[in-house]
């Protein structure tokens, strides 16, 4: 059965833990069997040098306490061998804690410790012969009549001779125990160098084993890597999809037969789906664009019509009488009557340049703009108008303000035009209207607040349809208008009642990136 690929990575980083599993146990037990071998070292072999030491030192006291050939110096000696300081029992002690050591159970080779343990427990029977007659001679030499100043010449002959044949003795009792020692220290160096040369051992097949283990790891981590690497075309194909272009459909050749190569069959037909879907999409949005325009040509041209007739109307009116003033020659109300036609003239003009402007609003040319300076510029074109009509303006500026993204140019006719709404919305009794600029998270706010009395409900509804208007000379273009530029920036408007009770207009603009 062919695994799947979270199938092939899993048992890939399996087999990579139980190398390590394996390398870490392998060297566990080598230092667990290093350290029991060591710790049998220690308590067999490496505590019988002090105990040889003392042995050899309670047999020379022994040897002190054979030496006096006076009977007097020789009794008193005894005497202290026996009661102050025991000897015999002493090396009877000393023969068995080592005997227990060599006999002990351990990891060491039997062919070391077994004939060591043998050679000491015939020492042993050798030292307990030898107790044994010097315990007797001990006890004949107390037993004497201590008034006698000298024994009788066989007996002291005797005794002499007895004392040299157990000083001989002893001296033997104490030369095999050297030797037993020199044994026991060979037996120990040389138990100590096996443990080395294991500990070496040990050392270089853990390093072996890791550096196979990390080269199983390398593989099987540049295994999991090839498996994975399709992902890279598959995210380069979702990219371009992302990005719009469906023309390149990714490689499932480059992939292989694998659920990747499953998984981008699924994303190119996914792509195709998308780009006819698209295709299909910018096709009625071409056709609805159209239609709207037509639409809007046509109510444009009925607006037109309508806006044209009275002042044509007018002018014509306005002429006949021009005529007949002038024909009596009066010159006073021919001045007024041509002003009256300038002015409609000009009213005409406006109307026809805010359609026109709408109609053909120019491609945004964006730049980082620095918004309070921007918003000062047009505060201070507008001011003298502004007081004209009672208008107070204020610039609520904002110190830790970004550069906008915007087309200066277009930002300012916008402000403009919502200046001039706000101070006709207050009408002749004047008031206030603060220009604010933010810096709200990602995005920049101008916010144009008057305190006028705002829009109605049914206005609201409506402010930002064309030719919609509630002034009886307005065009309806306003707010389209700068709907229609901000949006052209990339921004948005919103339009809510102002906390001082009149209208507040907001603008969201695009920051300019910190490279700009």
């Amino acid at each position: 059965m062919r695994l799947s690929i979270p199938g092939r990575i899993f048992a890939a980083f399996a087999a990579l833990l139980l190398v390590f599993a394996g390398v870490s146990g392998y060297t566990a037990h080598e230092v667990a069997r290093l350290s029991e071998q060591v710790a049998d070292v220690h308590q067999t072999l490496m505590p019988l040098p002090p105990v040889f030491a003392e042995i050899k030192s309670e047999v020379r006291g022994l040897d002190l306490a054979l030496e006096p050939r006076e009977s007097v110096l020789l009794r008193r000696s005894v005497h202290l061998a026996r009661r102050v300081h025991p000897y015999l029992e002493r090396l009877a002690e000393l023969f068995e804690d080592a005997l227990e050591r060599l006999g002990r159970p351990s990891r060491l080779s039997t062919s070391e410790t077994g004939p060591l343990a043998q050679r000491w427990r015939a020492l042993d029977a050798q030292r307990q012969a030898l107790s044994t007659r010097v315990s007797t001679f001990f006890e004949r030499v107390e037993s004497e009549d201590d008034r006698d100043a000298e024994p009788a010449g066989d007996a002291e002959t005797e005794r002499m001779a007895t004392q040299r044949v157990l000083r001989r003795e002893v001296a033997d009792l104490g030369r095999e125990v050297a030797r037993m020692e020199v044994e026991v220290n060979s037996v120990t160096n040389r138990a100590m160098e096996a443990f080395a040369q294991e500990e070496r051992s040990a050392v270089w097949s853990a390093v072996l084993l890791t550096i196979l283990g990390l080269a199983a790891g390398a593989t099987l981590t540049a295994a999991a890597a090839l498996t994975l690497r399709p992902l890279r075309t598959l995210r380069e194909g979702v990219e371009r999809i992302a990005r719009g272009d469906y023309e390149r459909p990714v490689d499932v050749a480059l992939i292989g037969r694998t659920e990747l190569g499953g998984l981008a069959a699924d994303i190119n037909r996914m792509a195709e789906a998308i780009r006819r879907r698209d295709a299909q999409l910018a096709a009625q949005q071409r056709e609805l664009l159209h239609q709207e325009r037509l639409a809007t040509v046509g109510r444009l041209a009925a607006q037109i019509t309508h806006e044209l007739r009275n002042p044509l109307s007018s002018i014509g009116l306005n002429s006949e009488l021009l005529m007949d003033e002038l024909a009596e020659a009066g010159t006073e109300g021919a001045r007024t009557l041509l002003s009256s036609i300038i002015q409609e003239v000009e009213r005409l003009r406006e109307i026809t340049e805010a359609y026109l402007s709408f109609a053909r609003l120019p491609r945004p040319e964006r730049v980082p703009v620095d918004l309070n300076a921007l918003c000062g510029e047009t505060l201070d074109f507008v001011r003298t108008e502004m007081e004209r009509e009672k208008v107070k303006t204020r610039l609520d500026a904002d110190r830790a303000a970004r550069p906008a993204l915007v087309d200066p140019h277009q930002i300012r006719a916008g402000l403009l035009n919502l200046l001039r709404n706000a101070r006709e919305a207050l009408g002749p009794r004047g008031g206030h209207v603060t220009l604010r600029v933010r810096t709200l998270g990602g995005e920049a706010t101008l916010e144009v607040v008057d305190d006028g009395p705002g829009f109605t409900a049914e206005a609201q509804a409506h402010l930002f349809e064309p030719f919609f208007t509630t002034k009886p000379q307005g065009t309806g273009l306003g707010l389209s208008y700068v709907r229609k530029l901000v949006e052209a920036q990339g921004g948005r408007v919103e339009v809510e009642a102002a906390p001082t009770g009149g209208a507040l207009i907001r603008l969201r603009l695009p920051l300019a990136e910190e490279s700009a």
